[in-house]
Order: structure tokens, then C-alpha cells, then sequence
């Protein structure tokens, strides 16, 4: 591996080369793995010399080869600058960012919108959870954390290779793309329904917004039902990830 490829794949760390370059960084055994399952376009492999021994790491290997990816062999301390994690499990994938897809999105009957996730646990949690109780797109807004993000794609633990994604999107997108097709549902802290309660018609809108701002005026403007989690024990609130598995767990069960 060259100075400048190692350069290159250390720089992805960061959001201005992950746009510039079109390329993000998939780092750990599972979400190499899901990778490889999926039809994302992965450029490259890059696997630490200790990692090599590792019967799941040469299964990644000899799966990487057979699709004809680029399998890049490096030290451990070649590895840890490049790696985003403070414990790497030595394998890591350069792959490409796909192009957003709105009409894809829109395409299934069940999404969730991220609206203003900051945090890349969270937003990662939310879309694994997502995958997990079937719904099939997410859209992150403008202002929430980048889906490419190497915090946010770990959370996902490779479920974000299996749903249709768009990030940076707007307010007025959201409102003109999913609006005409799809029921919006509002997570609220206070004075909406129970999900308990709720009859879902085939094609609807979840909307999750941070805990400490909520959902943007335009989008609860639009929603046409706000729903609320009920906390007996007395909590004000609930972290937005928390709240979005609970109510995509009860949408889930209907």
C-alpha cells in the first residue's frame, strides 16, 4: 500500500473527503461481512498483518478475491492510524458511496425519517433497528449527522447494506417526495396518540427528531398523526434512538 493510499483511506475520517473522494471507510469483521453480502461497491480491502491468522478475517480475505477486490496487507500501526476505531479488528473496506436515490426510498411502504440526528450512535442505532423491524428506507435531513460517518456505520453493525438509504435531505424534499404517497407518523414527548392504539395504513412515514430539539416545524406541520411513547416511571423524555425502536417495534407487530 503507497503513502498516498494510505493517506487517502486515513482521510475518510473526515466528511470533506468522504464527499470529495465518494468513498467511506467499513471497518470490523460483521460489517466487512454484510458488505460482502450486499451489492455495495467495495474498491478495496485493507487487513493487518495480525488480523490475517484470524479464520473469519481469511474467510473476508478469500471472499474479497473472488470479487476481484484489491486486498491491501498492512502493518498494525499502518492499520491504527488509518482505522477510526480505538480497537480495530484488523480488517477494513474502502467502498464506495452510493448515488441518493429519493425514488428508491419512496419506493417502500414502510420508512423512517432521521430528522436532525446529530449523533452518530443514534442515527446508526436508528437504522439498525430499522432493518431489524422491517422498514425498508430511511431518510437522514439536513442537519443530522452524515450517514457515511465511520461511528454512524459501525452502530449499524451492516444493516445499513440492507435498506435503501438518502442523506441531507431537505424539509421540502421530504414534503414533496414522500408526502403524497406515505401517511406521516410525528414522535412527540408530550399529547399524542399511543402507538398501542394505531390501525397503519400500507404505506406510512415514521418521523424521529432529537431528543433535546424534537422535529423541525415543517415536518410536524405536515405530520398527520403525532404519536407519544407513555413513561410511567415519570422520564421526561427519551433518547431518540430508544424511542424510535420502541415505536418501529410496535409498527412492527401491526
Amino acid at each position: 500500500m503507497t503513502q498516498s493510499e494510505i493517506k487517502k483511506a486515513a482521510s475518510l475520517a473526515h466528511l470533506k473527503y468522504r464527499k470529495k473522494l465518494g468513498l467511506f471507510l467499513v471497518e470490523g469483521i460483521h460489517p466487512v461481512t454484510e458488505l460482502l453480502k450486499s451489492g455495495w461497491q467495495a474498491e478495496s480491502l485493507i487487513v493487518s498483518a495480525e488480523a490475517e491468522k484470524d479464520t473469519q478475517v481469511a474467510a473476508i480475505i478469500s471472499q474479497a478475491m473472488a470479487r476481484r477486490m484489491i486486498v491491501h496487507r498492512v502493518t498494525r500501526k499502518i492499520f491504527e492510524h488509518i482505522a477510526a476505531t480505538e480497537s480495530p479488528q484488523g480488517v477494513m473496506a474502502v467502498t464506495r458511496i452510493p448515488a441518493r436515490d429519493l425514488p428508491q426510498v419512496a419506493s417502500k411502504p414502510r420508512i423512517l425519517i432521521a430528522d436532525q440526528i446529530a449523533d452518530p450512535g443514534n442515527l446508526g442505532t436508528i437504522i439498525r433497528s430499522a432493518q431489524a423491524f422491517g422498514f425498508g428506507g430511511i431518510i437522514s435531513s439536513v442537519g443530522s449527522t452524515d450517514i457515511y460517518n465511520p461511528k454512524v456505520v459501525r452502530a449499524t453493525q451492516g444493516a445499513l447494506f440492507h435498506i435503501a438509504l438518502a442523506g441531507h435531505v431537505t424539509a421540502e424534499e421530504i414534503i414533496s417526495t414522500f408526502k403524497p404517497s406515505h401517511k406521516f407518523y410525528a414522535l412527540v414527548p408530550k399529547g399524542g396518540e399511543v402507538p398501542l392504539s394505531l390501525r397503519l395504513p400500507s404505506r406510512f412515514a415514521l418521523i424521529v427528531g432529537a431528543e433535546a430539539t424534537g422535529i423541525s416545524p415543517e415536518l410536524a406541520a405536515v405530520s398527520d398523526v403525532r404519536l407519544t411513547i407513555p413513561m410511567p416511571g415519570g422520564a421526561e423524555s427519551l433518547n431518540a434512538a430508544v424511542s424510535a425502536a420502541i415505536a418501529m417495534y410496535e409498527f412492527s407487530r401491526k
